[in-house]
């Protein structure tokens, strides 16, 4: 039985993962992890923070005026080119080393995995987790769903053929959920990060310029699950309507999708990541639905507001896009040098 939300924060970890965004020195607007710490004090007084980062962040300058109980400094397993043009880089490794060391050393019963740019805005996520109870116990394999975000949780039957594709950004559930959840093979380097160089692509594929056999968000979800139940997910865009179904049924079952303003947490690097580009993510109604059907659950239908302002912004953003590309040579150095 899952305890009173407002007992919550004391039985809570926070693990914020990744590089330290900002020094000593730097302006407010570029400390991001310090941003990060400070919000989850606020919101969280009771919780144990725990700041995962690699060897060369230990210095003061980086980490000597950090809100934080653990620092876990960890070797940088680096990352492979998977697009050469422009050059884009498989974090995988990173994010599964810093999740795996800093939940190993979180004492409390819940957990929260974030990167070290996120920032919370209030504490909704605790009124979500525990609130649904019905599963199909052939599906279930967290002991208890996970709170996820919405922001790169992909519906694949929109715009992109992706199922198991859970956004990595930011996790909320049990400590030893999240221990199994991120106990998994490394992303083998060079070998899946460059995958299309020796193999044909599916016919399909949307992106022709990238080499890797999966993303981080559906090789994190789709390994975790291969240790307990056995799925079809081959690479990022493996589909058909019978995968799409069980990938609909794993969701429902292990996770809750969640809008940042319902979890309460957002990006400070991706803080423009709006409407425009959530078409084609699941939305909370559309996970309620998932639930119902693959779960037994009995939520009522509401309208899906999220989805119907992410039909209309999406096309006016094209348009609005389109309009600006002969404008964007000139426009970006300036965007450069005002976030500077």
């Amino acid at each position: 039985m899952i305890p009173p939300v407002n007992t919550l924060d004391s039985d809570l970890s926070i693990v914020f993962q990744g590089p330290v965004f900002g020094k000593k020195g730097d302006t407010e607007k570029k400390r991001l992890t310090r941003n990060s710490l400070l919000s989850a004090r606020r919101w969280f007084p009771r919780a144990e923070l725990i700041l995962s980062t690699w060897d060369n962040y230990g210095a003061d300058e980086y980490t000597g005026d950090l809100e934080f109980d653990h620092l876990v400094l960890n070797k940088d397993p680096g990352s492979g080119l998977r697009k050469d043009s422009p050059p884009t880089y498989h974090n995988v490794n990173r994010q599964i080393v810093s999740s795996l060391n800093g939940l190993k050393k979180a004492s409390r019963r819940l957990a929260v995995k974030a990167r070290s740019d996120m920032v919370f805005q209030h504490a909704g996520m605790l009124e979500y987790f525990g609130r649904f109870p019905a599963f199909d116990e052939q599906y279930r394999v967290f002991s208890e769903r996970v709170c996820v975000s919405q922001r790169t949780t992909i519906n694949p039957r929109r715009l992109f053929p992706m199922p198991y594709h859970v956004c990595d950004w930011f996790f909320f559930g049990l400590t030893t959920d999240l221990l199994d959840l991120f106990g998994i093979p490394l992303f083998p380097e060079p070998l899946y990060t460059r995958w299309y160089e020796t193999h044909p692509k599916p016919a399909n594929d949307f992106e022709p310029q990238n080499y890797c056999r999966y993303m981080a968000e559906d090789y994190i979800w789709s390994e975790f699950l291969k240790k307990h139940k056995s799925i079809r997910h081959e690479y990022y865009s493996h589909t058909s309507s019978e995968i799409i179904n069980e990938s609909e049924r794993y969701l429902a079952n292990n996770a809750i999708v969640l809008s940042s303003s319902q979890l309460g947490v957002i990006s400070q690097k991706y803080q423009a990541w709006a409407a425009p580009h959530l078409l084609k993510c699941y939305t909370f109604r559309e996970w309620e639905h998932l639930y119902n059907t693959y779960s037994g659950g009995s939520q009522r239908a509401r309208v899906d507001w999220d989805l119907i302002h992410y039909r209309i912004a999406h096309p006016l953003y094209r348009i609005f896009e389109a309009c600006l590309q002969p404008l964007k040579p000139v426009v970006r150095p300036l965007l450069r040098r005002l976030r500077a």
